[in-house]
């Protein structure tokens, strides 16, 4: 429907096309889900890691080949509309592959009725679990805090600093990359020494130190803090869907990685709100409500120590 919308010139056709592509996005939470549904119980960080560090890889291949994909003076043929249907090329792909490899552990015996208010009751029911409810309230803070700054970071390179699209484009892929290195090797020497809880503050603080060298706004500070960042919240994120998965059985694992997935939208939504009134005051502003979003985590994270230690 995207690359369609471009053919034809349709703005409403792209909106529809994007809103669909954002709604098959869940299947991300699934495929978390799965992942600590065939691991053992050592190997969970590790492979959530693995499946980031690949979700993550896309993030840093993905930009590279759309731009040569809709560069017409590569090849005649190519144009904004290529880079869309090599991705539904792709999607196929996935799918054919997705049915032949993967062998199910639980087969489904039984169908229920699909209701549609039925993953918001799911969503307040798994939340009664206070280990869950502790977990969500410092990983939305988390959340909060990291895409804050992923949308505010671009903004702020191109207004400050003249950054072109390309060099924008080199910044984001910096930062995917220094994730993708903490999720697939970093959380495999410190899963040897801490505990998943004991990395999510480790995780923290380096986002925090992060943002605070990036505060000196030169550009070897901006990168050398975006590798803290990236750092932070790589392995933050690792930890806290491994952490998720131990508080819950086997039969809600797909349930709480939903619930992940709905905390990012939710904080995502308010991190562009709060970039609006930020950068209508000052940039510095920016980079100090960031550091204070993480801090809160933290915080939430120390008082809350003493539980996640208990269990």
């Amino acid at each position: 429907l995207s690359a369609l919308s471009i053919n034809v010139g349709s703005v409403p056709l792209l909106m529809v096309g994007r809103a669909f592509s954002g709604l098959m996005a869940a299947s991300l939470p699934i495929a978390q889900a799965t992942i600590l549904d065939i691991s053992a119980p050592k190997n969970k960080i590790i492979n959530i890691g693995v499946i980031t560090f690949s979700n993550t890889l896309g993030f840093v291949v993905g930009p590279l080949i759309g731009g040569y994909l809709a560069d017409k003076h590569l090849v005649p043929w190519f144009s904004l509309s290529t880079p869309f249907y090599f991705t539904a090329l792709m999607a196929l792909l996935s799918a054919v592959i997705l049915m032949v490899a993967l062998k199910e552990k639980v087969v489904c015996k039984t169908f229920k009725v699909v209701r549609m208010l039925r993953g918001m009751t799911s969503l307040f029911s798994i939340l009664r679990n206070p280990a869950i409810r502790n977990i969500s309230i410092i990983y939305f803070f988390s959340v909060l805090g990291w895409l804050t700054y992923i949308q505010f970071i671009s903004f702020y390179l191109a207004a400050i600093h003249q950054y072109s699209p390309t060099q924008l484009g080199h910044f984001i892929s910096w930062i995917a990359l220094m994730m993708s290195v903490s999720m697939l090797l970093i959380v495999r020497l410190l899963i040897k020494i801490f505990r998943p809880h004991q990395i999510f503050f480790v995780a923290l603080v380096m986002a925090i130190l992060g943002i605070i060298v990036a505060f000196n706004q030169t550009i070897p500070s901006l990168w050398v803090g975006a590798i803290l960042i990236a750092f932070g919240v790589g392995l933050s994120y690792s930890a806290v869907l491994t952490l998720y998965s131990d508080f819950t059985d086997s039969t809600q694992q797909g349930q709480v990685m939903g619930v992940a997935s709905s905390i990012a939208a939710l904080a995502g939504g308010i991190a562009g709100l709060l970039n609006g009134v930020l950068l209508a005051v000052s940039y510095e502003s920016s980079f100090m409500a960031i550091a204070l979003v993480w801090s809160v985590a933290l915080l939430l994270f120390i008082f809350r120590a003493r539980f996640f230690e208990h269990h």
